[in-house]
């Protein structure tokens, strides 16, 4: 059971040297980003839930560990599901709603510490506008412990009775005048807080409490059952401003002008906090007596729709709106609960670089122990192809950095639930939520995310190859301008590389190869040429050391990985780019992955490499060879030129070339250069028999 759990990153890659690709501290055998759950898998139980109108609600931390939350379609009805999942991907669909027991349960859970979930369903149950339900950490059926009214009275007598004909005393009424949340209750104190959107059928809401023990009404029943939560149900006050003219109920009006009451959540103060979305919405704060205050107004401007709200460990709040703000795409907020002060952190919007799309944080954000807010956003990536990310951002709105991309495909899209964070002892801070779209069914995901490992995100498409006839369905993505990062500071982030994903779940692994040249243009107006005929003179190393640059080595000072410039494409000086050095008393590792730029997820493994080698007037060239291995095979080769050159600021430029083909063994040349290097080689590769690896002929750019 992980130690530590929060409410929704931290490697280091080493300096990049010479033509080093960026490392980082690990990189073991675990991935970054893995869906754990499909929704609507057929291969699970019958009628799973599934995501694909309604996202899931808040997720909520089981006694055991586990992780809960609610399915607002699917199960047997297909009106919505209570579904549990652990942390390494073991799913139930513990229970399903039916109609009479609630109906499309959009909030999500809140663990009541008495062995039992407890949520809310948006509509259905006895009187159609919601319930108030529980569920067994043991599994069981839904139990409804109340049935909103929306105003109804039917079964309810009247308290009244100071005149002849009795009447529903202002306590009544507004108790009873709640319905349709669509936010899950929270506990505290033994009893449960909670907000509805409606009261007595008009788009207001209420603040209401309701205790914990409260008892389950029966599963059959009439209507004038007696049911335990129309005695227990309290509304604290109604979120309609125009019962400041009503003598007999204005005591029960919420001090806010804040209309749809739509979000609420505890404060680490002992307050409440929550949101409206009627008009552009507002943020209040209330106590558990009922004591509400309005903290901001949005206007449309500032943001639009607040659909959730959290107190971070310095006592501030924070929030995203779904949209509204700079281009109507939503913002990033920080509010002083205890002055009022509000500021925009952040107005998400279309970001030059690498024309990212940055659009409608519908999910909320939460605090790391890292002190990071981490959230999502609904539509989000390269422009183009916008289908949500997941992002990190510090609490003054700097730093902001990008963690992972959805893709519309099996990882999922549309990510509009706040996630869920896990300080793991194994792995560190991890990120839980689910996609609203998405996945091998197109109803939505459920995934991890390991924040502290390598992310390798954006970039430009140059280059799909699927293997042809492949059992393992491999297929290649290349591309360029794309990012590498890991941890929160921007010199830990490297962009302008070259990114190779390799789609194959099952031990994918990369052999990478490398030569390096150093190009004197003829005429610098002339692009640098191909790999077999560069348009220049290639410099040595005693032409770059007049220069004052040595190059090339692998690793930073540590001479013994140094290798010399090509300066003859008849001659090449290839070297195995691995990580994993041999020493006197261990062999090396052959693959890049172990140790340098390379995002492994659970059905893929992305390559990243930027090599690093600026000298005014001169084109760096790198060229490298890589070889796909999946389940144990070689699946395809892929070869990639770098040219990097220094404008007039001295500001780095890259510009790659692109080959792929498939390919079911590494030749023996390269076989070679691993065992002559003390490396191992491959699973399932060996060096023909004739071959004599102390002998071998010169490498040229068509050999091998």
């Amino acid at each position: 059971m992980p130690a530590t759990l929060r409410a929704v990153t931290s490697f280091t890659i080493a300096s990049i040297l010479l033509f080093q690709p960026a490392q980082l501290t690990s990189q073991e055998p675990a991935d970054t980003f893995c869906v754990l759950h499909h929704f609507g898998d057929p291969a699970s139980a019958a009628k799973d839930a599934n995501l694909s109108v309604q996202p899931a609600g808040v997720i909520a931390v089981g006694d055991d560990g586990s992780l809960w939350t609610t399915a607002s379609q699917g199960g047997n009805s297909n009106v919505g599901s209570v579904i549990r999942i652990t942390t390494d991907g073991q799913y139930t669909r513990v229970a399903d709603f039916n109609g009479t027991n609630g109906s499309g349960p959009q909030g999500g859970l809140v663990n009541g510490k008495n062995g039992y979930m407890y949520g809310t369903t948006t509509s259905g149950g006895r009187w159609g506008p919601g319930t108030i339900f529980r569920v067994s950490q043991k599994g069981g059926a839904v139990e409804v412990i109340y049935d909103f009214r929306n105003g109804r009275v039917t079964g309810i007598a009247p308290k009244d009775c100071s005149t002849p004909v009795c009447a529903y005393t202002p306590e009544q009424k507004a108790s009873m005048s709640g319905g349709f949340p669509v936010s899950a209750p929270v506990a505290m104190g033994g009893n449960l807080y909670g907000v509805t959107t409606y009261s007595n059928a008009q788009a207001y809401g209420t603040l209401y409490t309701l205790p914990l023990d409260t008892a389950p009404r029966p599963q059959t029943f009439t209507a004038t059952t007696p049911e335990d939560g129309d005695e227990k149900m309290h509304v604290l006050c109604m979120f309609q401003p125009n019962l400041a003219n009503d003598k007999v109920m204005s005591a029960y009006r919420c001090n806010t002008n804040g209309i749809t009451a739509a979000f609420l959540t505890a404060g680490t103060d002992g307050n409440l906090y929550g949101t409206t979305t009627g008009v552009h919405g507002s943020v209040f704060k209330a106590t558990t007596g009922g004591t509400v205050t309005s903290l901001h107004e949005f206007n449309g401007n500032d943001g639009n729709l607040p659909l959730s709200v959290m107190q971070a460990s310095d006592g501030n709040l924070y929030g995203t709106t779904g949209n509204g703000g700079v281009g109507n795409w939503g913002t990033l907020y920080k509010i002083n609960p205890n002055a009022n002060d509000f500021l925009a952190l952040k107005y998400f919007a279309q970001q030059s670089k690498n024309l990212y799309a940055l659009q409608f944080p519908y999910a909320g954000v939460v605090e790391g122990a890292d002190g990071q807010l981490y959230g999502a956003l609904a539509q989000g990536g390269p422009y183009g192809r916008a289908w949500g990310l997941l992002y990190h951002v510090a609490k003054d709105g700097s730093n902001f950095g990008i963690l992972h991309e959805f893709n519309s495909g099996p990882n999922g899209a549309k990510p509009v639930n706040t996630p869920i964070i896990v300080e793991d002892k194994t792995y560190g801070t991890t990120l839980y939520g689910t996609t609203d779209l998405g996945g091998t069914n197109l109803i939505g995901t459920f995934y991890r995310m390991r924040v502290n490992r390598v992310t390798v995100t954006s970039g430009t498409p140059i280059k799909t190859y699927a293997v042809p006839n492949d059992k393992d369905g491999v297929v290649i993505d290349v591309r360029t301008d794309a990012t590498a990062s890991q941890g929160l500071t921007v010199d830990k982030e490297r962009d302008h590389g070259i990114a190779v994903r390799m789609k194959c779940s099952t031990d994918p692994h990369w052999v990478q190869f490398i030569y390096r040249e150093i190009i004197k243009p003829d005429n610098p107006a002339v692009p640098p040429g191909s790999q077999i005929q560069p348009n220049g003179k290639l410099l040595d190393d005693a032409s770059l050391a007049l220069l004052g640059v040595a190059c090339c080595q692998t690793k930073k000072d540590d001479p013994t990985t140094h290798y010399r410039l090509t300066t003859n494409v008849n001659h090449i000086y290839w070297n195995p780019d691995a990580p994993d050095r041999p020493t006197d008393t261990n062999v090396g590792s052959p693959f890049y992955e172990g140790g340098h730029s390379a995002e492994r997820d659970c059905d893929s493994l992305t390559l990243f490499d930027r090599p690093e080698f600026g000298v005014p007037n001169l084109v760096s060239r790198a060229v490298a060879r890589d070889y796909a291995i999946c389940n144990g095979a070689v699946k395809a080769q892929l070869e990639w030129v770098s040219d990097e050159t220094l404008d007039a600021q001295s500001n780095p430029h890259w510009t790659y070339q692109v080959s792929v083909r498939s390919a079911s063994k590494i030749p023996d040349y390269f076989l070679c250069q691993l065992q002559n290097k003390h490396y191992q080689l491959p699973p399932g590769q060996s060096i023909s028999p004739n071959v004599i690896c102390t002998s071998l002929p010169d490498a040229t750019a068509w050999l091998p």
